[in-house]
């Protein structure tokens, strides 16, 4: 059974290995509408689905080895401000109700 936080971490590490994917959206979006709960195998809600992609941006922000609440003085010199204006784009979806 996958955690939230481990499901983030490889959302975020397919974004950063396939940057040049023109499909990145679609492929975050069909990988969290397909998650489903262990026990009863009903659909994970919009919001553990924010949860997810909080924690994704967090992660693109300041590196996959880092999880929210960890003290981070700086962030990756990467810049991924792309990849966080798509994770942006996809909350803004499923608090609409996507």
């Amino acid at each position: 059974m996958a955690t939230l936080e481990s499901v983030a971490k490889d959302i975020a590490g397919y974004i950063l290995s396939n940057n040049l994917s023109k499909n990145l959206f679609s492929y975050v979006t069909s990988k969290l509408d397909g998650l489903t709960y262990s026990n009863t195998g009903l659909s994970i809600s919009n919001e553990e689905k924010l949860k997810i992609l909080d924690m994704v941006e967090f992660k693109l922000t300041y590196g996959l080895d880092k999880n929210e609440g960890d003290i981070v003085f700086l962030s990756e010199s990467e810049n991924s401000t792309i990849f966080i204006n798509l994770v942006k784009k996809m909350k803004a979806g499923y608090k609409n109700g996507k």
